[in-house]
């Protein structure tokens, strides 16, 4: 081996080895908690909770499932259960999702894309574990822009396709009020859904916008608190 090379080889090595250290370096702790957008059959992943134990995901579609910490940089690693040579189960990289910029809790959305059945992964940043009953999630999954509004005389929320905030409502604690639904259709917005919605103190909603039929659809998640602050219930 010529001495350039030798060079060369030593250079690539370093870069790679600080590429590993960076990407350690920028790992933080990160609570996982998972939701299938339908009853879908999604593959078993696994995530990396710490001292090489490895649980794998849960997929519920009618609530979200019980939190996960693993540590996470700029992506969340997913992996699959593989079996090696000696019969001994092994753990391969199998995804890689983004995870929001500065967040230390994600909503991790799985589903199903109509054209071939590929599963598709959104980690969404959610406070949860700091949420009262009035912070509720949006997410927009339709095709078109929409807005929801909740009590009477209240300001709305707009949501262009593909986006998540965090909605504030103004309403009582453990009283409910007006929700009205509006989807951009034909140059417009127009009302797509109309009804009333408790915001018990003890929960709080998930709203998803999505498409279906040619049309977008309404659909809530009820989402328990992990606690009710002691501030809160003064």
């Amino acid at each position: 081996m010529t001495a350039s090379l030798r060079s060369a080889t030593v250079c690539t090595a370093l870069i790679i080895l600080f590429t590993a250290f960076l990407a350690q370096a920028n790992e933080r702790p990160l609570s996982v908690r998972t939701l299938a957008l339908g009853e879908v059959d999604m593959p078993a992943w696994y995530i990396e909770a710490g001292d090489k134990r490895y649980e794998q995901l849960e997929w519920p579609d009618g609530q979200p499932s019980a939190a996960t910490m693993t540590q996470a940089g700029r992506d969340l690693i997913l992996y699959s259960k593989e079996t090696n040579q000696e019969g001994e189960p092994e753990f391969k990289l199998a995804r890689k999702v983004a995870v929001p910029e500065a967040a230390d809790e994600v909503l991790l959305l799985g589903w199903l894309t109509d054209n071939d059945g590929q599963a598709e992964l959104l980690a969404i940043a959610d406070d949860h574990r700091k949420a009262n009953f009035n912070d509720w999630l949006v997410i927009n999954r339709s095709d078109q822009a929409v807005t929801l509004r909740y009590g009477k005389g209240n300001d709305p929320i707009s949501l262009e396709s593909g986006e998540a905030k965090t909605y504030r409502i103004q309403g009582e604690r453990n009283k409910g009020g007006e929700v009205i639904a509006e989807a951009m259709m034909k140059g417009e917005m127009r009302k797509i859904y109309s009804t009333f919605w408790a915001a018990s103190d003890k929960q709080r909603s998930l709203v998803l916008f999505h498409s279906k039929d040619g049309g977008v659809k309404v659909r809530r998640i009820i989402d328990f608190l992990p606690m009710v602050k002691e501030e809160d219930s003064n």
